[in-house]
């Protein structure tokens, strides 16, 4: 399979959706999108009282690895950044808990247009004012034809 960059961010936030729409800790959670706001139009917070998820796509190589008269293959890859904001003080087992559910749905998920999962990693970014900050960072890579 194969997939365009607007595919792949579509197939990015629609599996982090199912993931944290999913029943348990992350349900009533905002989470927002890259340049599109909230989720059901709910402001993140800013009095630092409940938390909320930022979610956000950076594409970083694009590597040509098959040449042809007609066609070509890229190797697209990049990172899926989803930054969680709990309140200071109470947050880090929800902060945690809910890095915990990103990770798990993504590992080991290839989506329908190819899209693959590699590399994970956590950062603790700390907290600053009212949040504490922890970054989950999931690393993905997809062929596309042009």
């Amino acid at each position: 399979m194969t997939a365009t960059l607007t595919t792949t961010e579509d197939d990015l936030y629609g599996r982090l959706k199912d993931v944290w729409d999913a029943p348990g800790p992350s349900a009533g959670v905002a989470l927002v999108y890259q340049n599109v706001g909230v989720a059901d139009g709910v402001a993140p917070p800013n009095e630092g009282t409940v938390s909320w998820a930022r979610a956000s796509v950076q594409t970083s190589l694009s590597r040509q690895t098959a040449f042809g008269h007609s066609t070509r293959r890229y190797e697209n890859t990049g990172v899926l950044s989803v930054q969680i904001f709990t309140p200071v003080g109470v947050g880090l087992k929800q902060a945690k808990t809910l890095a915990e559910i990103v990770l798990a749905g993504f590992r080991g998920h290839r989506t329908t247009n190819g899209v693959i999962f590699r590399d994970m990693d956590l950062v603790d970014v700390g907290s600053d004012g009212k949040w504490y900050q922890l970054n989950v960072l999931v690393n993905f890579e997809v062929d596309e034809i042009a």
